[in-house]
């Protein structure tokens, strides 16, 4: 079968894409740390933030993923 081109946004896109998945993924690990940091283990509220960081870094790397994921699919 012929392999399919990406379009020219989509190369662009699918070129960063590693980069980007690799600055998501140290974001990630920074907001896990930011849980154990002592200064903000003892303050309930500053937890929470810190949890929900962590939350839309996750999400974050997924999106990144799934995205690939897709311009791979386009590629065959």
């Amino acid at each position: 079968s012929v392999q399919k081109k990406l379009s020219y946004l989509d190369g662009r896109e699918h070129a960063g894409m590693e980069q980007r998945i690799i600055e998501a993924e140290q974001a990630l690990e920074s907001k896990r740390a930011a849980l154990h940091d002592p200064a903000i283990v003892t303050d309930g509220r500053l937890v929470q933030e810190a949890y929900r960081e962590m939350e839309e870094a996750e999400k974050a790397v997924s999106d990144l993923y799934a995205r690939w994921a897709e311009l791979e699919e386009k590629i065959g």
